[in-house]
């Protein structure tokens, strides 16, 4: 299977080969993806990290050389965009790139990018050596509170996160990969005993029927911070172990359903 990397900021995953399809995710600068079908304008792909699925643009992507994605994938060191990160190309044109994203073609002593299709960039901004604190994913994470939207199917602190792409790009800086979906998730980690809850546990609320379908981090005591279709943005609300209590009505929005921990 062939290689490519995303060299927009971001683009969608499609459920199908068509512009008007329902979106499933999104890439985001740099990530990785292995071709399943292509023709001249679609490429069907898994990422390489979850191997989740869609369809996206393909002069959207770079293929790679084998030296490259070997080399990214063996790394021990791997650098991810902060905040504020952008490529600025000879001709002074910027490409921002979204907080996460990941940095395959960076050399750290010149902060440069050698990307052929793109000639020769310089990247400015925040850069983040893999793996960071707890503490650290915590401030970044209040960073984006009333800032940046809930957006379906979103992975991004620039066009907007849906609630599991909040917590997988952040998790993905603490060295953790998680899946896509919030029910995905819901069954890595180890679970945690009933109000036996740590900062930085993840917290998963239910529908009526038992599906999971909400995920947020707990952030201090009785408040967690999610991506809030509720609040339309990321957000910091009350969480009295049964459910979300949303800070502005005080409404419980969310239904707990159970908790995982990552370290």
């Amino acid at each position: 299977m062939k290689k490519y990397a995303l060299v927009l900021s971001t683009t969608w995953l499609k459920l199908s080969p068509k512009h008007t399809s329902e979106n499933v995710s999104q890439l985001l600068f740099g990530q990785i993806v292995e071709t399943i079908i292509e023709n001249h304008i679609w490429v069907l792909v898994n990422t390489v990290d979850v191997y989740y699925q869609g369809y996206v643009q393909k002069n959207h992507l770079i293929e790679l050389d084998d030296n490259v994605f070997t080399t990214f994938l063996q790394s021990k060191e791997k650098y991810f965009a902060g905040f504020d990160c952008y490529l600025l190309d000879n001709r002074k044109n910027k490409i921002f790139i979204p907080y996460g994203s990941p940095l395959p073609f960076f050399k750290n002593s010149g902060r440069t990018f050698e990307i052929e299709q793109l000639e020769r960039c310089f990247l400015k901004g925040q850069v983040i050596k893999i793996p960071v604190s707890l503490q650290e994913i915590i401030e970044d994470a209040k960073r984006m509170v009333g800032i940046v939207p809930y957006v379906w199917a979103g992975c991004s602190n620039i066009h907007g996160l849906d609630c599991s792409g909040f917590v997988q790009v952040l998790f993905r800086l603490l060295g953790i990969i998680l899946d896509r979906d919030a029910y995905q998730q819901a069954k890595q980690g180890v679970p945690v005993d009933n109000e036996d809850y740590k900062i930085g546990d993840l917290l998963f609320f239910k529908n009526l029927e038992g599906k999971i379908i909400h995920v947020g981090i707990l952030f201090g005591y009785q408040a967690i911070i999610h991506a809030s279709e509720v609040n339309g943005y990321v957000a910091i609300d009350s969480f009295d172990g049964q459910h979300i209590i949303d800070s502005k009505t005080s409404d419980k929005t969310h239904t707990f359903a159970l908790a995982r921990r990552f370290f």
